[in-house]
């Protein structure tokens, strides 16, 4: 069933469905500031796939020498009013999610926040009931930087790990999904600005809004071969375009050049050698230049494809 299309996603939450991202990133760094933790600029980089329980015991290698349990309830006792209250929805993230229930998508999230913050906010925000399931890395006992966590949601999915899109606006976390096996999102997140050319060159599709998501990914084998018939079908048409132009290109040059002696009065052999000189230098240059200007284009723009616990806590 290689090519029957795609009907399971499967969402980060942070930074993908809410905008999160600000208010995740001022709770990790407070605490580091508040024990005098040095870090490096690539620490949300890090730590955003671990969890609060993954990040407590990453911040314990740093040098906090808190025990872990403190460290995550002083974690959720910072965040979790933001999350109950005041965290609002990315754009285009409520009508996509409702769009694609109605379309028949298997709707599902898998993120590092706990349920403590996750369950409220999806339940205020009214997409809670869109969801087949709503797991935190700790219903894995595991992280969102280990391969297996996304071959264990495939298993309770009931599907094939390769027929499951994941999306997330972190890099580590997209690349795991990828070795892991899953159909791989980016989408962009301001937390994750840095990282876009990278997502572009690893992930199998970047998005910049939620809804586009309507259009890429939701068929990825179907739509690669949409994208190659189409660049098949448009060297057709420049080939058939210079089919006409370059032989009169040719002439012109000809002309330039002060051959214009009829073919009745010229010596035909010695006129073909030079006209095909012409004719293949001018294809030669042309088509280097073609060449150049699709490898840059494709260079540029990767923005789409070209690859019975339900989890839901009160």
């Amino acid at each position: 069933m290689k090519n029957k299309t795609i009907k399971t996603f499967l969402f980060d939450f942070d930074g993908t469905l809410v905008d999160s991202m600000p208010t995740f990133v001022a709770v990790m760094l407070r605490i580091l500031d508040e024990h005098g933790i040095k870090y490096g600029d690539d620490i949300v980089k890090i730590i955003t796939p671990l969890g609060y329980h993954g990040t407590a015991e990453y911040y314990r290698t740093l040098g906090i020498e808190t025990p872990t349990e403190q460290l995550i309830e002083t974690m959720n006792r910072y965040a979790v009013d933001e999350y109950t209250f005041n965290i609002g929805a990315k754009d285009t993230v409520i009508d996509t999610l409702r769009e694609m229930k109605a379309q028949g998508y298997s709707l599902n999230v898998l993120t590092a926040s706990p349920h403590l913050a996750l369950d409220p906010c999806l339940k205020r925000l009214g997409v809670w009931e869109l969801f087949d399931n709503v797991w935190s890395c700790d219903d894995f006992h595991t992280t969102k930087a280990n391969p297996e966590i996304y071959k264990m949601a495939s298993e309770r999915m009931g599907c094939d790990i390769s027929d499951v899109v994941f999306v997330d606006d972190n890099i580590n976390a997209v690349k795991t999904a990828k070795t892991a096996g899953m159909v791989s999102y980016g989408i962009f997140d301001e937390s994750s600005a840095d990282y876009v050319e990278e997502f572009k060159n690893t992930a199998d599709g970047y998005v910049y809004k939620f809804s586009e998501l309507l259009e890429c990914g939701i068929d990825p084998k179907k739509k690669k071969w949409r994208k190659k018939l189409g660049e098949i079908f448009g060297e057709l048409a420049i080939e058939l375009v210079l089919a006409v132009l370059l032989p009169a290109i040719g002439l012109f040059i000809l002309n330039l050049l002060g051959i214009e002696a009829s073919f009745a009065e010229s010596d035909l052999d010695f006129l073909g050698f030079i006209g095909f000189l012409v004719f293949a230098a001018v294809c030669a240059v042309t088509f280097a230049i073609i060449h150049m200007i699709m490898k840059n284009r494709k260079g540029k723009s990767k923005d789409c494809f070209d690859n019975d616990d339900n989890g839901k806590e009160d």
